[in-house]
C-alpha cells in the first residue's frame, strides 16, 4: 500500500532537513513538497494514504482542522522525534551497535532558564534509566547546580592511564533534578582553560561507561563557551547532538553555519538536531 507525506513549508532549509531525515528513515515512502502542485497531485493520485505536514505559522488556516494534517512546530519547538511519533512512525533512532546507554550533547544558545526548561521538559526520557549523568562544560556563571564542584578534578583524573571509567561515578552525586553530576567548575577555573585532549579524555571515559552492558547509564553533556574545534572534538562521542537556538534566523548566520558544518563532520553519522525556541523569540535579538 503506497503512502506519501506532503510537506508545506516555505523555509527551504527546514523543508530539506525534514525531507532528508524522513527519506533516511522511510525509504519506501513518497515525500513531496506541497508547493510543487503538479508533482504532489501526481503522487497523491496513486497513494492509498497521505499525511500532510505543515507550518501552522504559514498555512494554519488551510490545514488546522484537517484530521490528516500535522503541524511541524509544537509549542514553539521543532522536534523531529515528536513529529514522527505524531505520524505513527518509529520515533526511536537507530541503535548504536553494541551500546546500551547513550550520550546526548546539548549546545544551547538560549537563556539559562530556557535551557533548563528544555532539559526538564524535552529530555526527561533520558532519566528512564538507573543512572543519568550530567556534565556541564560551561562557565560557572551559567551553571545552576548546587552540588559541590569537582568537575576540574574529574577532568584531570580522566587523563590518568590507570583511571577506570566506572570511577567517574565516584565524583558524582545526585542533584535536585535527578542527575548524577560532579557539579560546576571552581571559581578559579574556566571551561575554556581545558584543552581538546582533556575534554576528549572525559568523553572517552563516559562513553565507555554508558557502553558497559552490565550498567544502565545515560549521559547528558551541556556545553557552552567552547571554541568550535573543542566542540567538534567531543561531538564524535555523542549518539545525539542537539543545537538549541532562539529563532530560525540564528541557524543561517555565518558563524552558526560553520559550527553546524563542523559538528556534522565530527558526528560519525549522527544527525545534528536543530531545535528552534520560537517562544518569546523577540527577546533573543541580542542573545547570540
Amino acid at each position: 500500500m503506497a503512502k506519501c507525506i506532503v510537506i508545506y513549508e516555505n523555509d527551504r532549509y527546514i523543508l530539506r532537513m525534514i525531507t532528508e531525515r524522513l527519506k533516511a528513515r522511510m525509504s519506501d515512502m513518497y515525500i513531496v513538497d506541497g508547493k510543487d502542485v503538479r508533482r504532489s497531485r501526481e503522487i497523491m493520485r496513486f497513494c492509498n494514504e497521505c499525511i500532510v505536514l505543515y507550518d501552522a505559522r504559514q498555512f494554519g488556516d488551510e490545514f488546522r482542522n484537517r484530521s490528516d494534517s500535522i503541524p511541524i512546530f509544537k509549542d514553539g519547538f521543532f522536534d523531529y522525534r515528536t513529529l514522527v511519533k505524531t505520524i505513527n512512525f518509529n520515533p526511536e533512532p537507530r541503535p548504536l551497535s553494541g551500546t546500551k546507554g547513550d550520550i546526548t550533547l546539548l549546545l544551547p544558545f538560549v537563556y539559562l532558564n530556557d535551557r533548563e526548561r528544555f532539559i526538564r521538559e524535552e529530555l526527561s526520557e533520558m532519566q528512564n534509566t538507573e543512572v543519568c549523568l550530567r556534565f556541564d562544560l560551561l562557565p560557572r556563571i551559567k551553571n545552576t547546580s548546587k552540588v559541590k564542584g569537582v568537575l576540574k578534578d574529574l577532568i584531570k583524573e580522566c587523563a590518568r592511564k590507570r583511571f577506570k571509567s566506572e570511577q567517574v561515578m565516584d565524583y558524582c552525586v545526585l542533584d535536585d533534578d535527578g542527575f548524577f553530576t560532579p557539579g560546576p567548575l571552581s571559581d578559579t577555573c574556566d571551561i575554556s582553560d581545558f584543552s581538546s585532549e582533556e575534554l576528549t579524555n572525559l568523553m572517552r571515559r563516559v562513553k565507555t561507561l554508558v557502553n558497559d552492558r552490565k550498567k544502565d547509564v545515560n549521559a547528558l553533556i551541556v556545553a557552552e563557551g567552547l571554541k568550535n574545534e573543542k566542540l567538534a572534538s567531543i561531538a564524535g562521542y555523542a549518539g545525539r547532538i542537539i543545537l538549541l537556538l532562539p529563532d530560525e534566523d540564528s541557524q543561517d548566520r555565518p558563524g552558526m553555519c560553520e559550527l553546524i558544518a563542523e559538528l556534522s563532520r565530527a558526528s560519525n553519522g549522527s544527525d545534528v538536531e536543530i531545535r528552534i525556541l520560537e517562544r518569546d523569540a523577540e527577546k533573543y535579538e541580542k542573545a547570540i
